[in-house]
């Protein structure tokens, strides 16, 4: 049924537009009803599936560089980022410090460069078919503006942040005020359970809470991110929020997805790397850290393009 709308919407508006959507799409729309909450994640996989080529290509350099800057940086400076990253600044000059950091910002810079390329690309071959890197490495208007739009998301996403830690820190507040006082005359047991969860489980909460705003935040308001990458300028941040509405049961589901694989991804290398034999272990490591890398961008990147399709569809056709 689908296919057909899409070929009789093509005849009618006479564009081949949509049936480059329809191609690059293909039986992805078919994997999930339009009611399961679970549809994002169903049909980012379905498209990740059928294009893996094109995906791997787009993505690879972004995976590399965050790997192999990542591995350079811990051997020319070990341990600055592990746990005694603190201890290690104390005992620095302010011109070993300014090294680092120099050092760092190089790395990220390198990697988000390779990464905004790769969004912006994918969003492009799956919305337009333009073929993956045909814009090559500059960074035209279209790269700019895109550019300006993250930049709008992220200061959204701190302040949310920034919010949600005022919230844990009023929590905190009334437990220690009224709470504690309180419950000093209940058993042993129940002081401890409570002490756990002042401490460690309101921790745990507020960065799980964390984690699915930044999801919810950046998915319903990358619909505007796509728009920017097809050089178009119909959907503003307020304009994103509300046409997702509809979707954000599944985008708090597709959320909570990612953010469970996020976490549990880190964990592969170093299992990969405690059951090999040195040097493979290394090799294979960085191998594995940069497929999960690579996969993950594209799943997250890939729903923001299809949840950007279907509200776009309900709102105006500018395929036509």
């Amino acid at each position: 049924m689908l296919r057909l709308s899409v070929r009789v919407a093509d005849a009618i508006n006479g564009s081949s537009r949509i049936g480059c959507i329809q191609m690059r799409w293909g039986a992805a729309v078919t994997v999930a009803g339009s009611a399961s909450l679970f549809q994002l994640v169903s049909q980012s996989l379905a498209v990740l599936a059928r294009h893996p080529a094109a995906i791997a290509y787009l993505f690879l350099p972004f995976a590399v560089s965050g790997v192999v800057g990542t591995e350079i940086f811990d051997r020319v400076y070990p341990g600055i980022t592990g746990e005694k990253a603190a201890a290690l600044f104390s005992l620095m000059t302010v011109r070993q410090i300014l090294d680092v950091l120099a050092a760092l910002a190089l790395v990220m810079v390198v990697q988000f460069y390779f990464y905004l390329k790769a969004a912006l690309g994918l969003h492009r071959y799956l919305l337009l078919g333009e073929r993956p890197w045909s814009r090559g490495l500059r960074l035209g208007r279209t790269e700019r503006r895109f550019f300006y739009r993250i930049v709008s998301i992220t200061l959204i996403v701190l302040f949310a942040l920034l919010c949600l830690g005022f919230i844990a820190v009023g929590v905190g507040y009334v437990f220690d005020t009224f709470i504690l006082p309180w419950a000093v005359k209940m058993p042993g047991q129940g002081v401890r359970t409570l002490l756990w969860v002042r401490t460690a489980g309101l921790r745990w909460a507020t960065s799980a809470l964390a984690g699915l705003l930044i999801g919810i935040i950046v998915l319903r308001l990358s619909v505007a991110l796509v728009d920017r990458a097809l050089g178009r300028d119909d959907l503003g941040l307020r304009q994103a929020w509300a046409v997702t509405a509809p979707w954000r049961g599944r985008v708090v589901v597709f959320a909570i997805v990612a953010g469970i694989t996020g976490q549990l991804g880190p964990l592969l290398p170093p299992t990969v790397e405690s059951l090999l034999p040195a040097p493979a272990d290394t090799v294979v490591s960085m191998t594995v850290s940069a497929a999960f890398s690579l996969c993950m961008a594209a799943f997250n990147l890939t729903a923001i393009a299809l949840l950007y399709r279907k509200v776009i569809v309900r709102t105006e056709d500018v395929f036509a």
